[in-house]
């Protein structure tokens, strides 16, 4: 995967994350779509990354919500130097090309 294709497919995520706060807060129930979607993704990932970096994309997404949380705010993720990483999408692209996380 190029750094490109990587970055719409986060740029997509964020859209995703958008909209469904957006319709749960007007009261739209979106668990059953949410779910089938989130399902599809998955299978996506686990066949285009090693274990480890499927359990990466996954802090990546979900516990920073693609990047978007202030990286003060949220729990942060550092290498053995103590230098922050995968707080953006270059900087996580880049961890997954040094730790060879695509397949």
């Amino acid at each position: 995967m190029d750094l490109q294709s990587f970055k719409d497919i986060c740029d997509g995520y964020r859209l995703y994350f958008k909209q469904n706060d957006t319709l749960h807060k007007a009261g739209v129930d979106v668990a059953t779509y949410a779910e089938t979607y989130n399902e599809m993704l998955d299978l996506m990932w686990k066949s285009m990354l090693t274990v480890e970096g499927y359990d990466w994309i996954q802090w990546y997404l979900f516990e920073t919500l693609a990047g978007t949380i202030e990286w003060e705010a949220k729990v942060s993720a550092v290498d053995s130097k103590g230098k922050p990483i995968c707080f953006d999408d270059e900087s996580t692209y880049d961890f997954f090309i040094k730790q060879k996380y695509f397949k």
